[in-house]
């Protein structure tokens, strides 16, 4: 089975990962990553973080990389 890696920017942070981890196919690993970043920013929230956007760059075993996968949040205050 392929080895994925997925590289992490979320705001000013990028975090390369130099150990990936193993999915049966890119769809797996394209899912993994969506669900990933997601995750990292409902987590960031939570913790009453200003991230409003994360970015995860999937790289192959070839270190090509393959899909990218981004998820934010905007949020407009009105007052009225």
């Amino acid at each position: 089975m392929p080895r994925y890696f997925f590289d992490i920017r979320d705001g000013d942070n990028f975090y390369h990962d130099e150990e990936g981890l193993i999915f049966p196919d890119l769809a797996t690993a394209e899912r993994e990553a969506a669900e990933a970043a997601a995750c990292i920013l409902r987590d960031s929230t939570r913790e009453n973080s200003s991230l409003t956007k994360v970015n995860i760059e999937v790289r192959d075993e070839y270190q090509h990389c393959v899909v990218a996968a981004s998820a934010f949040v905007e949020i407009e205050r009105r007052t009225g």
